[in-house]
């Protein structure tokens, strides 16, 4: 018996490359809106210590860098405390985070950012999740939609940090 692999119609000419997107794209999963659409992450694309993708995780993801110039991305707080547990002693430059309340998750200052500790959604790499915003408000209405407490960075730091001896 002879078997062919599947081909995409428009690789053959029988559907113009325009069509394939809405043929490959089933109508009761669409794409999310494009303000929600998260751009390629900057490197590295996987967390230094877990191998989590940092793009699929861009809400949570950190980039540390320190005074030499040299950078860690890991996918959330729970791996950069593994980093910051690591490298103690040497002092981080910038600590950033991505924004949760922003639907490009753009990156912020970790240090001056509203943290979101508990709550009803899932957190990454943790069993209390802990979310960055850049505005207060953001905070707050997510705090009414999925729980939660605000805090400081230092207190989602120390979460972070006490989880890991579990």
């Amino acid at each position: 018996m002879i078997r062919f692999a599947a081909i995409p119609l428009a690789v053959l000419g029988v559907l113009p490359a325009a069509s394939l997107a809405q043929v490959a794209q089933p109508p009761s999963h669409p794409a999310p809106p494009a303000a929600t659409q998260v751009a390629m992450v900057e490197a590295p694309e996987a967390c230094v210590y877990c191998g989590m993708n940092r793009t699929r995780f861009s809400r949570s993801r950190m980039l540390v860098s320190y005074p030499d110039g040299s950078q860690v991305g890991t996918c959330s707080i729970h791996c950069t405390a593994i980093e910051l547990k690591k490298t103690q002693g040497t002092a981080a430059k910038a600590l950033l985070v991505g924004d949760r309340g922003d639907g490009a998750h753009k990156l912020i200052d970790a240090r001056a950012a509203v943290w979101v500790i508990g709550g009803s959604e899932r957190g990454v790499m943790t069993p209390v999740a802990k979310w960055a915003f850049a505005r207060k408000e953001d905070a707050e209405a997510f705090i009414q939609k999925s729980g939660g407490k605000l805090a400081g960075f230092e207190e989602a730091l120390a979460v972070a940090t006490q989880e890991l001896k579990k």
